[in-house]
């Protein structure tokens, strides 16, 4: 028997991993669905209008090495996503961390209202900051290959 959520409201927490999403939903204070899925931001979407078809679908994710790309990909279609700072999620300290707990404590952390989303700059401008990023990474390794071929250079007394 498939539950109707027309016209109520879902909030759903997204632990992200380069292959995999753990992902907790929430519905009026109750768990209704767990899972753990292949980490395409298409096959979440599809996941979603199966299960939640007709609701308002808030979502949240932790902000780290995956960008912005799922948020952009999750507003597009209509959810209101959030990305949150991994120090802004309240934790246990009885309890291990797991990728489903994490999912869980964002779920319930947005339904009751207690996450920030940070700012998440536009397409021009992450390209900007990883340009630049880029950049600075690349002056540093020329730098640090410079004085070791420096240093062996002294080591065998072929330069003052």
């Amino acid at each position: 028997m498939k539950v109707d959520y027309s016209e109520k409201r879902v909030f759903i927490g997204i632990d992200v991993h380069r292959r995999q999403y753990t992902v907790c939903c929430r519905c009026e204070g109750f768990i209704v669905k767990r899972v753990s899925m292949p980490g395409y931001p298409y096959e979440l979407i599809k996941f979603i209008s199966n299960n939640f078809a007709g609701a308002e679908v808030y979502t949240v994710y932790e902000a780290g090495f995956s960008g912005f790309g799922l948020h952009r990909v999750l507003t597009e279609v209509g959810f209101k996503n959030i990305v949150v700072h991994a120090a802004s999620i309240e934790v246990s300290l009885k309890k291990s961390k797991t990728d489903k707990r994490d999912a869980q404590r964002m779920a319930e952390q947005l339904e009751s209202g207690r996450l920030k989303g940070i700012y998440i700059p536009s397409e021009e401008q992450e390209l900007l900051r990883l340009a630049h990023r880029t950049r600075e990474q690349l002056v540093r390794t020329r730098t640090r290959v410079r004085n070791q071929i420096r240093m062996r250079l002294h080591y065998f007394g072929l330069i003052d």
